[in-house]
């Protein structure tokens, strides 16, 4: 059973985060979320793309916002599939006035000053990834994640090759801290197989 078998049953997508900065917070401070209700029926275009080349469906994709912690006036936003690979062709400058019009749309009493920065993650256009996440696709399941994790050769003699990162853990798969316990697992194997060596010298 293969590891490019078990890479390619899995699936391997892209999630995007988008950071914007205002000068002022035009949302209710009471408030540290917010989220969209979108109409899926009717068809969603924004003014600021009439003369360009891009399409505004990857609006809908945009579920709401949340308020930085640390940085009152900043709004944090998550895109995903489809949309989050096609925002990465968009540029800063265009993408920010799209923010600015979807704001004025939800939140029409209001005076929307446009975002100081954007800033954003584009995950799938880096050639080092081409995405961000392991995710359980049809005919997938965790077994091809335990199979991927395994050392290679699998055999009590040393192994040549090591598999770390967030997409050879059963459980935390997709996430941060799931490729960093992965890290800490195959650093304590390699210092099991060591001390082994180290003892049998």
């Amino acid at each position: 059973y293969s590891k490019q078998l078990c890479i390619e049953k899995l699936g391997f997508g892209t999630i995007n985060k988008i950071y914007l900065i205002f000068s002022h917070a035009f949302w209710d401070v009471d408030f540290n979320t917010f989220n969209f209700l979108w109409n899926t029926t009717t068809e969603w275009k924004l003014t600021c793309l009439e003369n360009t080349s891009y399409d505004s469906q990857w609006c809908k994709s945009i579920t709401g916002f949340y308020v930085h912690h640390r940085l009152p006036n900043m709004l944090v936003t998550q895109i995903g599939g489809e949309a989050a690979t096609y925002i990465e062709t968009i540029p800063d400058e265009i993408l920010t006035n799209c923010f600015q019009e979807l704001f004025g749309r939800f939140y029409p009493d209001n005076q929307i000053p446009k975002p100081k920065k954007l800033i954003r993650s584009q995950w799938f256009n880096k050639t080092s990834t081409h995405g961000s996440h392991t995710f359980i696709k049809t005919g997938s399941n965790t077994h091809d994640i335990k199979r991927l994790a395994m050392p290679w050769p699998n055999q009590p003699a040393k192994p040549l090759i090591l598999f770390a990162g967030e997409g050879t853990h059963e459980r935390f798969y997709g996430t941060a801290h799931g490729a960093f316990m992965t890290g800490i697992r195959e650093a304590k194997r390699i210092v099991e197989l060591y001390k082994k060596e180290f003892i049998n010298q």
